[in-house]
């Protein structure tokens, strides 16, 4: 059997491109979202009503804010903007996975930054996150806690 000889230019070539992918995670769920290194999401989200450990009476008006981060309508990927999510006694969603569509995780797709929840009386957790046009989790995120009495 005749012995394959590679070219060390294809050898080394080969080698770069593998090591570039390990370096910049391959086909990780960062750059499947459309964020690449370079546009990660910068800027922060945050609750600012209600505060956290408030004891309220229902419905509840959810006020949300945002520092360096567009608010806009779902639909387009940009970077730097996209649309709110609020995620009810539930943690935030991994960065770079699509938010579900339940009960459980109130998008705002319309590009609001209110909204107004009818919680029964109990304890609540909300997680408030960033996602992209496409309801992609971003890095972007706040959580409050409060009690509902009636």
């Amino acid at each position: 059997m005749p012995r394959r000889t590679f070219p060390l230019r294809l050898v080394i070539a080969l080698l770069a491109a593998v090591a570039l992918t390990a370096a910049c995670g391959g086909s990780s769920s960062s750059s499947a979202a459309g964020y690449g290194t370079a546009d990660v999401p910068t800027g922060s989200v945050s609750i600012i009503a209600p505060l956290d450990g408030a004891v309220l009476s229902g419905p509840v008006d959810i006020e949300m804010g945002t520092d360096g981060f567009e608010v806009e309508p779902a639909g387009a990927v940009r970077s730097g903007a996209g649309h709110l999510h609020l995620m009810i006694d539930i943690g935030c969603v991994e960065p770079g996975e699509v938010i579900p569509a339940d009960g459980a995780h109130l998008h705002l797709g319309d590009g609001s930054t209110l909204t107004t929840l009818d919680l029964a009386p109990g304890e609540y957790s909300l997680c408030l996150q960033a996602g992209d046009g496409a309801h992609t989790a971003l890095d972007l995120t706040d959580s409050v806690t409060f009690t509902v009495t009636r």
